[in-house]
């Protein structure tokens, strides 16, 4: 047998199976005697008590995921905030070389304005980054 019972620590509805002694709470861990739990809706059929709880509380929203994405985004927002000059120069090489294959100084000024003959002359004394052609490079 099944039950639909609002927790009585936190008053999410929840599921508990009424053959059980005693049962906690998923959300807070709030635990309870089973006997004892309000109940607002009972089943042998779990399923049912599955659809009830559905009613109450709707249905679980989906994870959203962004499909604008734009790595080139993610990477300049990285970039800006990593502290350690080696790591941001190593992680700028590694990830446009990830994202774009082979990379210019123009796809560097759009993540360091100003800085990119600077940041090519590091990485290339460096022998972080190889070119490839001319103008491109690949870490």
């Amino acid at each position: 047998m099944y039950a639909l019972i609002a927790c009585s620590g936190c008053r999410m509805n929840r599921i508990i199976d009424l053959t059980a002694e005693t049962s906690a709470c998923p959300y807070c861990g709030t635990g309870i005697k089973n006997e004892t739990a309000a109940v607002k809706f009972q089943s042998e059929d779990q399923e049912e008590v599955r659809q009830a709880l559905l009613s109450l509380s709707g249905p679980v929203p989906e994870k959203k995921v962004r499909k604008d994405f734009d790595p080139i985004s993610t990477l300049a927002y990285r970039f800006d905030h990593c502290a350690d000059p080696e790591v941001k120069l190593m992680m700028l090489a590694e990830e446009l070389t990830k994202i774009l294959g082979s990379f210019s100084a123009e796809d560097i000024e759009e993540i360091a304005p100003g800085k990119s003959k600077e940041i090519i002359r590091i990485l290339s004394a460096e022998c972080i980054i190889s070119e490839t052609e001319p103008g491109r490079y690949r870490a």
